[in-house]
């Protein structure tokens, strides 16, 4: 999933129940995104997380 430069991004998108979630990209969001949620710990696949 890519997010990056979403200037206007201010909360991550509920993504609880993607399970197969292998990346994920939010370059470029750190202007408007401050708070990750807790729920990525439990995203099993992830194995790359891009800030």
């Amino acid at each position: 999933m890519d997010l990056s430069f979403s200037t206007h991004l201010i909360e991550v998108p509920d993504l609880s129940q993607s399970r197969k979630l292998v990346h994920i990209n939010f370059f470029g969001c750190s202007t408007s995104l401050v708070q990750m949620p807790s729920y990525f710990q439990c995203l099993d696949k992830l194995t790359h997380l891009d800030l």
